[in-house]
């Protein structure tokens, strides 16, 4: 099974630490079995290339960050967005800042989904789990790919919590058919329906939950009840299978709980040492990203002709 599967996540230079974790987690728990695919934005050479070190079976969609698009849009300046950016990095929400993290989270990272979905379906694979960068997973997760295998959308849904809480928008599972590519349309036409300027917080996982709301057809496994489907833990708890970057703690949130993370990762296992990849293996992992990016160029390509 875990030949079909993919695993995807989004980057920004700031959340590398957190990428790191994430590969190396995902390595000790399945090994290179499942293909890893990454969309960044702005991230460097060196980055990408670490990347590839950490894990072999990857690739990588880096873009250029549209910072005037994105001035324009929030109607600040330049300056104001790197503030916010940094404060979403270290973990220090305020009134404002939930621009950024839409902007990054909603405009980059949930629209591009649809695109995704298709490219990897027309890949091969038959289902893909979409995950938050800074979630540590701790424990296998075969038993979330079998979930995903028998619905088209996977999510947790919070009991009893207005709809802008209702979901949790950091880790869905979608199996790669018409009906998921239907449910994530709707999704995106309730993303389209607010101006950016008018978004508030927690606006994807607000118009995630309108999607659902009108999805009948679809079927879609809530995983906060589904047997055998992960738990979530916002508190380092040891038994649970993935823990949050968004932790309750006190002080900078991602700085406290990416430092315990990596500390749980360390205690079971040593971090793996990068030169122990042979050359072979790097050259092999370049030639299978290159391969992969070219597929994707040369299909795009026919796609377009009339």
């Amino acid at each position: 099974m875990l030949d079909k599967v993919c695993i995807h996540t989004f980057l920004t230079p700031g959340f590398m630490g957190w990428g790191e974790l994430f590969l190396e987690a995902l390595r000790r728990v399945h090994g290179e079995r499942i293909h890893v695919r990454v969309d960044s934005r702005d991230l460097s050479d060196e980055q990408i290339a670490l990347l590839h070190d950490i894990y072999g079976n990857i690739e990588v969609h880096n873009q250029p960050m549209d910072w005037e698009g994105l001035v324009k849009n929030a109607n600040v300046p330049l300056e104001t967005l790197h503030q916010w950016r940094v404060e979403i990095e270290r973990g220090i929400p305020t009134a404002e800042n939930h621009l950024w993290r839409i902007a990054i989270s909603v405009n980059e990272r949930y629209c591009s989904l649809p695109q995704v979905t298709e490219e990897l379906r027309a890949q091969g694979y038959e289902m893909v789990l979409h995950s938050d960068a800074d979630i540590y997973i701790r424990r296998p997760l075969d038993q979330m790919f079998e979930i995903i295998s028998n619905h088209d959308v996977c999510v947790y849904i919070r009991p009893n919590n207005p709809h802008r809480l209702a979901v949790v928008g950091g880790f869905l599972g979608f199996r790669l058919t018409d009906q998921t590519q239907t449910f994530l349309a709707r999704w995106m036409k309730h993303i389209d329906a607010v101006k950016f300027i008018d978004r508030w917080k927690g606006f994807g996982q607000s118009t995630l939950w309108y999607a659902i709301q009108e999805s009948d057809d679809i079927s879609i496994a809530d995983l906060r009840v589904e047997p055998g489907a992960p738990r979530l833990s916002k508190l380092f708890e040891p038994e649970v299978e993935l823990w949050l970057g968004n932790a309750k703690v006190e002080g900078p949130i991602k700085v406290v709980s990416i430092r315990r993370c990596w500390e749980d990762l360390q205690s079971r296992y040593p971090r793996i040492k990068l030169p122990e990849r042979t050359l072979g293996e790097r050259i092999h992992s370049e030639i299978k990203a290159a391969w992969m990016w070219l597929k994707n160029v040369i299909r795009n390509l026919i796609s377009k002709k009339p």
